[in-house]
């Protein structure tokens, strides 16, 4: 079986927010649009010092009265008064004296942790149209993330992820696949010794899917949407086939290739375009749509289901859209902003 790319019409509304990237039966216009294919104390008790002679008999040591030794009593308690009374003024705060403070070792104060207050979002609405626009424009190339000709549905959305979970490869597949998709400053080979020069093992008659566009355009898509250039690599294994010539300054892709029929497909709505500091934020509802029981999920995994459908014609007039898009899935993208002034992606999470 052969798939030609050439017919991709991704749909893009930029009017409503909606991601419209329908497959080959348009699937509510907001899904790929394969056309045609595709988180211790010392121990003070010395005998040594014990100073208790029973000996001695020191008979020429005058002997104290008892009144006097009483009058000695009664002066300690006194002292011992006057010490607590200032050592509970000390603990009080009234008077301050850094002797008491280091007397008696300190006890332990549990301090009760106050709850910390629910920190209060800067973030204010996009309404620039062209903002929103570039926004979603991103949002178009980045949603090709893990698409091939025999898997349609993108793991852009697999789990959260940021940008340094993507290889140069994922990146470099999902620009070309978006751009030559989108058919824009995409040109058709037809000079036989061009595709020749740059596919010298292929057969002549490929000539007719083959495309182009200028590493130019390409290096200021990637610049763009990943804040990189484009790694310039070619990928003749894959499906729809990619090569970059550096004689002509292009990238080329052959339309026809084997590929396997996919049934899951993503379907995205943008709801709200927000900034803050140097962010730029998108948010979304997510749902998959499965072709091969006709049903509509709420959700990437499948887990919920959101309607089940009678036939390949009711799910094609599906969709998700400003009326529905609060039973699906959330996720909010981030793209912050660089040394260059641009906006990159940055990363994407799924919000609970």
């Amino acid at each position: 079986m052969y798939n030609d790319y050439n017919n991709y019409n991704p749909n893009y509304n930029n009017n409503n927010n909606q991601v419209n990237l329908s497959p080959t039966n348009n699937i509510g216009n907001n899904m790929y649009d394969f056309t045609n294919e595709l988180g211790n104390k010392p121990n003070m008790n010395n005998n040594s010092n014990n100073f208790n002679n029973t000996n001695n008999n020191y008979s020429d040591t005058p002997k104290k009265s008892g009144s006097g030794f009483l009058a000695f009593i009664a002066f300690l308690e006194f002292l011992i008064i006057i010490f607590l009374c200032l050592y509970i003024a000390n603990s009080l705060g009234y008077v301050k004296i850094s002797f008491l403070d280091n007397l008696i070792p300190a006890k332990e104060v549990k301090i009760e942790e106050t709850p910390e207050e629910e920190k209060t979002s800067t973030e204010v609405e996009i309404t620039d149209t062209a903002i929103k626009t570039e926004i979603q424009n991103k949002i178009y190339y980045l949603n090709y993330l893990g698409i091939n000709a025999s898997n349609y549905k993108s793991s852009f959305y697999k789990s959260g992820l940021s940008i340094n979970d993507l290889t140069s490869e994922e990146k470099e597949l999902a620009i070309l696949l978006g751009s030559f998709t989108s058919n824009t400053n995409v040109t058709s080979v037809t000079d036989d010794n061009e595709f020749k020069s740059v596919f010298p093992d292929k057969d002549i008659g490929l000539k007719e899917s083959t495309k182009s566009v200028s590493k130019d355009y390409m290096n200021t898509l990637y610049l763009n949407v990943f804040g990189e250039e484009t790694p310039l690599n070619s990928y003749e294994s894959n499906c729809p086939i990619f090569k970059y010539s550096e004689a002509y300054n292009k990238y080329y892709m052959i339309g026809k290739c084997e590929y396997n029929d996919s049934n899951e497909i993503v379907g995205a709505f943008i709801y709200k375009f927000t900034e803050e500091g140097d962010n730029m934020y998108a948010y979304m509802s997510v749902g998959l749509f499965d072709l091969s029981t006709f049903t509509l999920y709420k959700d990437y995994d499948k887990n919920q289901i959101y309607q089940q459908y009678s036939s390949l014609e009711e799910i094609n007039n599906a969709s998700i859209n400003e009326s529905n898009y609060e039973s699906f899935s959330k996720y909010k993208i981030t793209f912050t902003k660089n040394k260059d002034g641009l906006y990159p992606f940055n990363k994407i999470e799924k919000m609970e």
